[in-house]
């Protein structure tokens, strides 16, 4: 991989995915799926890590999975089905050695002298890093585990339906009032669609019927993504 694609996967990385913990107080103690036994903390590592891949909480992941029947044995994912339900493609599984270059589900063995056999993380295979939910506060780090398997979770392209995470953006965007019509989320995003909307992100500072590559740049770096 190239310096250019390294670069463009660091930054990707830190713009649009999350770092949250499965310790995270806001979720921590809810049951995981329909389980009367485990939470989002004790057993939410996958949950977890599946939410910061795609930009959604562990309680948005748990949610979906249960509404699309998405575990097995009441809070067991099995990944197949839950890229199904989660609008993924799987393609299975790798070890870091032949991965394809991307972020992906890390499984290790690390903790099961603590009675937990599999514990799940993010793997970014151009730093080889890990990002961990088990920390209070995860952020990109050396990684000290040994890899079992990568989980090949990928951006679904089979059809032109708004994946999950798009779909989560797209309803921020409106919410937010940054744009007034996005009932079409596949409509392709004018320039003067693109100014108002960096307008009414404060971005900009007038509307002056379009947006220059200058005025774009200056837009990106008031949004602070540079």
């Amino acid at each position: 991989m190239g310096e250019n694609s390294v670069k463009c996967i660091r930054k990707l990385t830190k713009i649009y995915m999350l770092q949250n913990s499965q310790k995270d107080k806001l979720w921590a103690k809810l049951p995981l799926g329909d389980s009367k036994v485990d939470t989002i903390e004790s057993g939410g590592c996958k949950v977890t890590s599946l939410g910061n891949l795609l930009g959604l909480t562990p309680i948005e992941i748990d949610k979906l999975l249960m509404k699309g029947d998405g575990y097995v044995e009441g809070c067991l994912i099995e990944d197949r089905l839950a890229a199904r339900v989660l609008g993924l493609d799987y393609l299975g599984k790798a070890n870091v050695t032949n991965a394809l270059q991307g972020i992906w589900v890390a499984e290790t063995d690390a903790w099961q002298f603590a009675g937990s056999p599999q514990h799940f993380f993010l793997y970014n295979t151009a730093t080889a890093q890990v990002l961990d939910p088990l920390d209070v506060s995860p952020k990109w780090k050396y990684n000290p585990y040994a890899i079992k398997s990568l989980r090949l979770f990928k951006i679904s392209t089979r059809n032109s339906n708004v994946t999950v995470w798009a779909k989560q953006a797209v309803e921020k965007m409106a919410n937010k009032g940054y744009a007034k019509d996005w009932s079409n989320p596949q409509e392709s995003v004018t320039p003067a669609m693109l100014e108002q909307i960096l307008f009414n992100m404060g971005a900009i500072k007038q509307v002056l019927g379009g947006i220059t590559k200058e005025r774009f740049a200056v837009a990106l770096d008031n949004l602070k993504l540079l």
